[in-house]
């Protein structure tokens, strides 16, 4: 159990009560953060006018962070989005509160499509939250009548990626 100012919390630790891929989302944003410290410190001139502070741990008077939930942590019911919860958790809910629960249930009022959600959002503003439903846009699919096709995708890797379908090169 952890142990602080000379009292033992029995609350679990915040990677015991997450969904194992949002604790790994947490953990990757965490990795990034510090690799762009240690490449600031390395390398100051690449980052001008940027101000680069290093990771640290968050303030007591705002413990809470942003979680992320990919698509393998949620479901979408009607108007409903049904967050996974870890064993850990449902387990601390139930022994420590009389809380018997499988799944976090969010009414949102919204008629969403599960399959251009990229992933959902849990954001921290003062005392309240914020649900972040972050969707990937509809792709329309047209009929073209000349033979040559072109495709700009601003979404990739790198900057940009452009792809003609039909071109002959001489």
């Amino acid at each position: 159990m952890p142990y602080h100012h000379g009292r033992v919390h029995t609350a679990p630790t915040p990677a015991y009560t997450l969904q194992s891929r949002t604790a790994q989302i947490v953990l990757d944003e965490l990795v990034r953060a510090y690799k762009n410290w240690f490449e600031y410190l390395k390398n100051p001139q690449k980052f001008k006018g940027q101000e680069i502070k290093p990771p640290r741990f968050r303030p007591k008077r705002k413990p809470h962070r942003t979680i992320t939930y990919d698509r393998t942590g949620f479901k979408v019911i009607g108007t409903k989005i049904r967050l996974s919860l870890s064993k850990e958790l449902r387990r601390w809910l139930r022994e420590k509160h009389n809380i018997h629960v499988k799944y976090l249930w969010i009414e949102t009022g919204l008629e969403l499509k599960e399959k251009l959600i990229r992933n959902i959002q849990i954001v921290p503003k003062g005392q309240e939250f914020e649900l972040h439903i972050i969707y990937e846009p509809e792709m329309e699919n047209r009929e073209y009548s000349g033979n040559r096709v072109m495709v700009i995708d601003p979404n990739s890797g790198n900057f940009m990626v452009i792809g003609i379908e039909g071109f002959e090169v001489n």
